[in-house]
């Protein structure tokens, strides 16, 4: 009995050694490319919503079990700040999905880094892997009014102009 519970031990232990070691492999998600030089030092004082979007294609067969980790995905959005989020589906190409959410302003978008757990870093590197060509493309928007013909690069370019 007692070498049967040290078999036991030993394939659980050597079971979990591999969980772990498959959780760690899967990659985070990439970071969105870098603003703009000339726009990055007004982002904070700039008004305008921040909308973040990353895109996935995932092999119809992981349709489910995508949909079932974005459901958690949305969670953790919520909790990290975002005040809307969706999941769409490409009509054109079924693999193709987009997640979107905004936040209110471009520093909110800067805490949200820090209001994720080492949990939910490893549940967003998880949706990554299902990706199934390179890494999913992260973007970044800011809401902009156009009847005030305003918009971050016209600020961006009147500063440059008044140096």
């Amino acid at each position: 009995a007692l070498l049967c519970a040290a078999a036991a031990f030993a394939v659980r232990g050597f079971t979990l050694d591999q969980t772990a070691a498959s959780t760690a492999a899967v990659a985070a998600p990439p970071a969105p490319e870098e603003p703009a030089p000339e726009i990055a030092p007004l982002l904070p004082l700039f008004p305008g919503r921040i909308l973040e979007t990353m895109r996935y294609r995932v092999a119809p067969g992981d349709r489910a079990v995508f949909l079932d980790a974005m459901q958690d995905v949305q969670h953790v959005r919520g909790r990290a700040g975002a005040l809307d989020w969706r999941l769409y589906e490409d009509v054109a190409h079924p693999d193709g999905w987009l997640e979107a959410w905004a936040m209110q302003s471009w520093t909110d978008h800067l805490r949200e880094a820090n209001r994720l757990s080492d949990t939910d870093h490893q549940l967003l590197a998880r949706v990554s892997a299902f990706h199934d060509t390179e890494a999913p493309k992260p973007c970044r928007f800011i809401a902009v009014d156009p009847d005030q013909r305003s918009s971050i690069a016209r600020h961006a370019t009147q500063a440059a102009s008044a140096r």
